[in-house]
């Protein structure tokens, strides 16, 4: 009796999951992957600041202060990107 239970449960069991199943799988194929590369290129352009000529730079985000380990970094190049910004602006 178990067995036919068992069968009959499966029975119906496996068409809704199979339906579910296919469903889901065509609207991740319907989805254009083009599209999705724009929108994520012009999201991390929104991101970058713009310097002169043309140049662009992201923003660095920095673990707080209490936060980062003790005498693993210098303390002061941490938290300005003075650097960077200089040789960017001797290289043009």
């Amino acid at each position: 009796m178990r067995s036919y239970l068992l069968l009959f449960y499966l029975g119906l069991g496996l068409p809704a999951f199979e339906v579910r199943f296919l469903a889901r799988r065509k609207s991740i194929e319907n989805v254009s992957t083009e599209y999705d590369l724009a929108e994520r290129k012009q999201k991390l352009k929104k991101k970058t600041r713009l310097y002169k000529k043309g140049k662009r730079r992201n923003k660095q985000h920095y673990r707080q202060k209490h936060f980062a380990l003790k005498g693993s970094h210098s303390k002061d190049a941490r938290y300005s990107n003075g650097n960077k910004l200089r040789r960017m602006f001797i290289n043009m």
